[in-house]
């Protein structure tokens, strides 16, 4: 259980991490290609960019049936999308939309996990045992 739950997490919260970080690197090559940082049409951009995080985080959450690698998966698009909340809403390039929209996909996120979480009950691999 010790190491089923180690490595659980610690790929839940890669391939999460991950989903955040690709994402923001698409964000990064749209601007390279000459998206301006700034305006109503980056941050249209942006909050596309954030809702295909919240569509592939949805996507995994729904696929596995391991709790742990779920919450892991969760934990890290919830942190990074509340990250780029908190840099949008008070750092530059300061923007309430997108602040906003990053914001509102991590609690969907995080309510979208527990929902699944709770839903699937136990581990697969797990044995229920009938009273």
């Amino acid at each position: 259980m010790g190491r089923d739950l180690t490595v659980s997490a610690t790929h839940g919260l890669y391939l999460g991490w991950i989903c955040v970080a690709t994402c923001a690197n698409v964000a990064l090559f749209l601007v390279d290609l000459g998206v301006p940082e700034t305006g109503t049409a980056s941050e249209l951009v942006t909050a596309a960019v954030i809702a295909v995080v919240v569509v592939l985080a949805a996507w995994l959450l729904a696929r596995t049936g391991q709790r742990i690698f779920a919450g892991g998966i969760a934990a890290a698009v919830v942190w990074g999308l509340a990250w780029v909340a908190a840099g949008r809403l008070t750092a530059e390039p300061e923007s309430t939309t997108v602040g906003l929209a990053a914001a509102v996909a991590a609690v969907g996120v995080a309510a979208l996990a527990v929902v699944l979480i709770v839903k699937k009950g136990t581990d697969p691999g797990r044995t229920r045992v009938a009273a």
